[in-house]
């Protein structure tokens, strides 16, 4: 058992337009609000989500630009999956 790799997975909400730096191996976006989301310019429509994953010990540093479209309520739930050293 100790030859497994320990990670942890971090949970986050967001209701306004701003960036979202990852550094982590892998996220994921799911848009729980009633308009669209854009994440650095593709858009997810209400309900969807989007996720990038890396494989083995890769580490993502994008910073992910955050917008919502049109009037309605804003809801994003971002989850990061961070290797326990990293966290």
């Amino acid at each position: 058992m100790n030859n497994l790799i320990k990670y942890v997975m971090k949970f986050e909400t967001v209701a306004e337009a701003g960036d979202v730096s990852s550094d982590c191996n892998a996220i994921s976006f799911i848009n729980q609000g009633a308009t669209a989301l854009l994440i650095n310019g593709l858009e997810v429509a209400a309900g969807d989500s989007f996720t990038l994953s890396g494989e083995g010990l890769e580490y993502d540093t994008t910073v992910y630009r955050i917008q919502f479209t049109g009037s309605g309520a804003n809801k994003c739930v971002i989850v990061r999956k961070f290797y326990q050293n990293e966290a």
